[in-house]
């Protein structure tokens, strides 16, 4: 599959699939429902997973895929998408907030507040002027924070959208191959 790149980041994805084995409805005292389903990859190794985000169902017997999202440098990967061949429905396990905290998301180097602070406290050293430096350093902490969370968005919006594309790529492609396999 190829690779998600936007800017400096860039998210590798992997798929693999199965058949679904067991398909749980837990609850708990907060009356919360969740959705897991159990599995088998063709290795015969089964993984839960939870599927309550989806708005569909997936019963025993149904073969699907699951698209993974990933990073280099963290040794994990999260669930991204599932596809079921049986009904052709796709829908996200994870939204791109999820993933972007998981994945992308790095530690503050760079702190929009301190680098507003240092601007206004260099008025400190200028009396006559020290009003100018502070609402310097306001409005630079303004914009910078909101140029922080536009990229973030925009991030976001276009993770979401190449993973859609990557579902609809992989339902093409099994679309493809079961008509191929008829005619044979």
């Amino acid at each position: 599959m190829q690779d998600f790149n936007f800017g400096r980041t860039l998210v590798y994805f992997t798929e693999w699939g199965g058949e679904v084995v067991r398909a749980d409805q837990l609850s708990d005292p907060m009356e919360r429902i969740e959705d897991e389903i159990w599995i088998r990859s063709a290795e015969g190794e089964e993984t839960a997973i939870d599927i309550s985000a989806l708005d569909f169902k997936v019963r025993p017997g149904d073969q699907v895929s699951i698209i993974n999202a990933g990073v280099d440098g963290k040794d994990f990967e999260v669930y991204a998408l599932l596809h079921n061949h049986r009904s052709h429905e796709r829908g996200l396990l994870n939204d791109g907030e999820f993933i972007y905290d998981e994945l992308i998301k790095k530690p503050a180097r760079f702190s929009p507040f301190y680098f507003s602070l240092s601007i206004a406290s260099i008025g400190g050293f200028f009396p006559d002027s020290w009003g100018y430096w502070v609402l310097a350093g306001i409005v630079c902490y303004i914009c910078l924070r909101g140029l922080v969370t536009i990229n973030r968005a925009c991030l976001i919006e276009e993770l979401m959208a190449y993973i859609q594309k990557l579902g609809m790529q992989n339902a093409v492609r099994e679309t493809v191959r079961s008509a191929l396999a008829r005619n044979l």
